[in-house]
Order: C-alpha cells, then structure tokens, then sequence
C-alpha cells in the first residue's frame, strides 16, 4: 500500500515491493473482477484506450514473442512499449518504451500523483505494474505497445483494452487451481482476451485446446491465423531449417526469415512464425519492412537483454579448474521442461548435463520425475520464498536430487577433471537472481585463475 507520497524512487519501490502479489489464490481469484481496474483507468484517464495494442496470452512463449514483436516495431521505426512480467533483477524490466526500462523519475512521479486515489483501494502489486504500464506509455504517445497478460486472460488485469491484434502462444497445463484443469478449460481462460472482429494469432496448439479457441473465435467473428505447418517433430527432435540471407532493399523478400543462434531454442522458431503472422495481420496499418522484420528477430534478444527462457550466464574457465558454461532456463511447467530438455540433448547428452532445479510449490507435478530421470547429476535447491517448494518437496518429486545450499557442494563446479562442465539451472524464473550471485561466488573463488 502507497500511504504517502514517496520522497525517492527507492521510497517509492519499497512501498511497491509491500503489495501482495496476487489478490487471491486458487478458485477465489475466478471471482475476481476487473471493475476495479477500470475504474483505476478512469482516474488516470482511460490511458489504455489510446494506445494501439497488441495482446498477448500462452502458457508459454508469450514472453519471448512479445520481446520479438518490440523488436521489430522499434526497428520499424515506431515508438514502441513492451509490458512483460515478471522481472529478473530490476522491476522496471518490465515495463519498456523504446526497449529501454522505464526511467525510475517516472515510476516516482506515478506513485506521487496517484497514491491518494490508491492508498484506500489498493491494487495487487500485478494491477499497480499494468496501471503504471498504461499511464507511462500514454505520457510517450507511444504508437505501439505490446502488453503480456500475467495469468490466464479473461480476468486478467491487462484484460480491460481494446486491442488491434490479439495472440495466443500456446496452452498447457499451468496454474490449474485458478485457470481449469484441464487444456480445455485452460483454453477457455486464455480465450477471454479474443475481441469481436479483431484478428487473432495461434502458436501451436493441442487439439482439445484448440477447438476452444477457434469456436470462440468463429462466435465473434475474429479472424484465425494459425501456422501452416507444425515445426515441432515427434520424440525430442525438431526441424532443422536453414535460414535465407538477410534480405535488402534492393531484393526483399517476403516477410523473409531471420537466423537464430545456436544457442537459443528451437521455440524461438515457432515465435518466430507467430511474429511474423502478426506483422502480416498488421501491415496496413503498421507497415514493417522485410528488413526491419529481419533485424529485429535476429537481434531482438541482444538488444533487450536477458529474458531466461535459455541464458547462457557465464563461461568459467581457469588452469587448475575444469571450464564450465552455466545456463539458465526460467522453464516451469511440463510443456517447457519438455521443451527445454529436447534443446539441451542438442547440446550435448543428460549424462554430460549437471541440472540444478528449484520450484514454486504450485509447480510440483508427477511427471516431472520422467522429464528430468535420464539427468542422474541432479540437485536441488529450496529457495527463501513463501511460495517456494521446500526441500522435503522436492526431494519426494526427484529423489535422486541431492539437496544444495550453495553452488560449492556441487562436486561438478569444483576442481574435478572428469566431471563434465555443463551446468543448467531451471525450475523458475525467480531463480535467476540467486544464480546471477552464485556466478560472482564462483567466479572470485573456484576460478579466480
């Protein structure tokens, strides 16, 4: 709760920092409404509806392919806005103009002029963050902005806007106690943010998921771009494509491919396709170059910065220590374990991979004792957090793991030539700051040369 006008930004981010993350819990946030959010917008005068909006909901991928669709359309040339959650380091990764953080002046200057107007009816911090979103973007005239849902989509906070462009990434099984429990339900959820007449942009979805969504599409006469083909290939393996050189002014192409790192996942593939399809749906009224389309997707992550759907975090190396590259995957749920561990075989097999896991406890899930069995260097770690699993539930969920406090009981990360120097650390993307320390500790000690 905002109580008084803060003074400085860190006044101002503490005060932040305070507000409960989520309003409810399990079934009780299905009763939520976002009456309270339109009526927050009113207040700062509607500053939703005049932005042009693309809105994005998944399971998964929605992160990256709204980083994808700023980059292109900062490269374009628009004043572009990007609304992401959550954050690694800094919670002002989250809301960008231009790919740039919002200033801290800013943030400031919102929690000033509208703590009266909060303090007797306070948002949850997610509201607070998407209200924030909305009134900075407006204060830029932004002339795009590309807005993440923060769970689900029908009730989601970012749910109250008009946009020209709705995209659905992917469904899967995330957050059943609020969202449904099955992919159907699930699909319903995520289908909330589909509007009368607007076009829609699908990943690939499963079948059952699927039908949801396009006969509510098809009810409300909203236009379905799906991709043409499936670039996902049964048992772990994907499609290998070739990329086309980059296209110039001189010999455009169409919408023409870009060229994807070989350190990046292959999903990024398949965000791609839905970028692209976006872009087309989009073209009359926001024209896109073949090139700008071409070097925003080749180089959206570098210009962004870390986003942890799969970092590399550091290359270690020294004289009397074996080298090690430690990874970083925010992957939490089935659908992107699965996803994760296919990329990671390209790399190299399980038995060279030393994986570190942490969750949140509404992550637990059996089927995770298949997905991570053939990784036997497996160790967990039980976060400081309220929501975080604990060390007893994770070692009933992965009892092979061993339990870790800190990176130097890792026998992999100490000077043991045989040991194999690939490190990935996955479960939650609020584990991303406690591994960035844990590359400083190893740093300055096991290979400090």
């Amino acid at each position: 709760m905002i109580t008084h006008p803060p003074q400085t930004y860190d006044e101002a981010l503490g005060e932040i920092l305070k507000i409960p993350m989520f309003g409810n819990a399990g079934m009780a946030a299905m009763n939520y409404s976002l009456d309270r959010m339109h009526r927050w917008c009113r207040h700062l005068g509607n500053p939703q509806k005049k932005l042009p909006i693309i809105h994005v909901a998944g399971t998964n991928g929605k992160g990256t392919t709204c980083r994808m669709l700023a980059a292109v359309y900062e490269q374009a040339g628009y004043r572009t806005a990007l609304y992401t959650s959550p954050h690694l380091t800094d919670l002002r990764e989250r809301i960008r103009y231009q790919l740039q953080m919002i200033p801290k002046d800013a943030v400031l200057t919102f929690c000033r002029e509208n703590h009266a107007a909060l303090k007797d009816d306070t948002p949850t911090f997610f509201e607070l963050l998407t209200l924030l979103a909305f009134w900075y973007f407006e204060k830029e005239h932004a002339e795009i902005a590309i807005i993440e849902t923060g769970l689900g989509g029908r009730l989601d906070a970012t749910n109250i806007i008009t946009p020209r462009c709705t995209v659905i990434t992917s469904i899967g099984m995330d957050h059943c106690d609020i969202l449904g429990d099955t992919l159907a339900k699930i699909a319903a959820e995520k289908a909330g943010i589909i509007k009368l007449g607007i076009p829609l942009i699908l990943g690939e979805l499963a079948q059952e998921a699927r039908e949801v969504i396009i006969e509510r599409a098809e009810a409300i006469r909203a236009p379905v771009t799906e991709p043409l083909s499936s670039t996902r290939v049964k048992k772990g393996a994907w499609e290998q494509v070739s990329s086309p050189a980059p296209p110039t002014p001189s010999s455009p192409s169409n919408l023409a491919s870009a060229s994807i790192s070989k350190d990046r996942p292959p999903t990024d593939r398949i965000n791609q396709t839905i970028v692209k399809n976006t872009v087309r749906a989009l073209q009359k009224t926001f024209p896109v170059s073949d090139l700008a389309l071409h070097e925003g997707l080749t180089h959206w992550h570098e210009r962004i910065g870390p986003h942890a759907n799969f970092e590399k975090m550091a290359c270690f190396e020294s004289e009397t220590a074996l080298p090690q590259t430690w990874y970083f995957s925010g992957a939490h749920n089935l659908q992107a374990w699965e996803d994760l561990t296919c990329h990671m075989n390209t790399i190299a097999p399980p038995s060279e991979w030393t994986v570190v896991v942490t969750l949140m406890s509404d992550k637990i899930a059996p089927s995770m004792r298949e997905i991570f069995e053939p990784y036997r260097k497996l160790y967990l770690y039980a976060m400081d957090s309220e929501r975080a699993a604990t060390s007893d539930m994770l070692q009933q969920t992965l009892p092979w793991g061993t339990i870790i406090q800190e990176p130097s009981e890792i026998p992999t990360l100490c000077k043991q030539k045989e040991r194999s120097g690939l490190v990935i650390f996955t479960g939650s993307l609020y584990f991303y700051s406690t591994v960035e320390r844990w590359v400083q500790t190893i740093q300055t000690t096991v290979f400090r040369g």
